[in-house]
């Protein structure tokens, strides 16, 4: 904060009378060693007048240099200070808000092998809505690794995809509806909800798991993904 009657960046009283102390002796030091020295001076750096006036000049540069010193640092920008307020402000804003909604696949999920080339999951996803107004779901995506491999449904033969496909319809209609993922259309504020979801994955003979993700889909278009990472093949010691 400037005091009253100077503006910002300004000399303050001190510097300045440095640097008027300093101008004047400087004037005064060349004015007496501009002086000839007198007829009984056997040698020119003798002379009582010049020894003066460079004593003058000497003191007058150190008071100007003392001067501008002080001018200068007081011009220059302060450096700041953050606060502890401050910091927390700052760090809470770096922090990114958590979504409107919050999409986890539980680790309780399972997989059961079906026939030959197909698994059927059985994945159970928690949903939890952080706003304070309900949210309706337009539908979900769902995913999995396939570690360059072809998608299941071109892989497994007609019958071994009707009967895979048949076995998750019966298991869904035997679902109470408020359950399945399928039939899910609303999310209440502040509700956090767990829902079902049946889905064929290929079977690897060696056995594991793949990467699952699903992303559910609000009404307006956004995405809230979630992925359960995949389980590489139990191997046991000979």
């Amino acid at each position: 904060m400037t005091k009253a009657g100077k503006p910002p960046g300004g000399a303050d009283s001190h510097s300045s009378a440095l640097l008027g102390a300093g101008g004047v002796m400087v004037a005064a030091g060349a004015a007496f060693m501009a002086l000839a020295p007198s007829k009984a001076t056997k040698s020119f750096w003798a002379n009582s007048w010049f020894d003066v006036g460079f004593a003058c000049l000497i003191i007058g540069l150190i008071l100007a240099a003392r001067g501008f010193y002080l001018n200068y640092r007081r011009q220059k920008p302060a450096p700041t200070v953050v606060t502890e307020t401050k910091l927390v402000m700052k760090t809470a804003r770096l922090r990114s808000p958590r979504p409107p909604l919050v999409v986890q696949i539980l680790p309780d999920s399972g997989f059961e092998r079906w026939n030959h080339s197909a698994m059927i999951a059985t994945l159970q996803v928690a949903i939890e809505n952080t706003t304070s107004k309900d949210i309706l779901i337009d539908g979900y995506e769902f995913t999995y690794g396939r570690a360059g491999q072809l998608a299941w449904d071109h892989q497994a033969t007609d019958d071994e995809q009707i009967s895979t496909l048949q076995e998750i319809k019966r298991r869904e209609q035997s679902l109470d509806h408020s359950q399945s993922l399928r039939e899910l259309r609303r999310i209440s504020a502040g509700d956090r909800i767990s829902r079902r979801l049946l889905k064929s994955i290929p079977r690897n003979p060696a056995g594991g798991t793949p990467e699952c993700t699903v992303a559910i889909i609000d009404d307006v278009g956004n995405k809230y993904t979630a992925k359960l990472s995949g389980q590489e093949p139990r191997t046991y010691d000979p």
